[in-house]
């Protein structure tokens, strides 16, 4: 849906809502579609993280594996910013 139409909080919200109204089988449809958006936007900001900063530490990693897709976009602007895995550290503390 993002690739038609990128939603604010409120509409996420509401989205989200709509979703736990579906019928279970409509709402794994759903989430597969929504899951692979995100997998794939986690992966492609792991690796920037990588190659901008290096590795990131176990609790790094474990963090940014729980950002929601709408995080995930954001750390992918604001990671250009970074110097040093500190400041990945910090911008998780801030954003999270």
């Amino acid at each position: 849906m993002d690739e038609y139409l990128r939603l604010n909080l409120p509409e996420q919200q509401q989205f989200e809502g709509y979703i736990a109204r579906l019928q279970p089988e409509e709402q794994e449809s759903v989430t597969m579609i929504t899951t692979s958006w995100k997998e794939e936007a986690l992966s492609l900001i792991e690796r920037q993280l990588f190659r901008w900063i290096g590795h990131l530490t176990e609790q790094g990693y474990a963090q940014v594996q729980q950002l929601t897709l709408s995080q995930l976009e954001q750390l992918g602007e604001d990671l250009l910013d970074f110097c040093t895995p500190a400041d990945l550290t910090q911008w998780l503390e801030q954003n999270t």
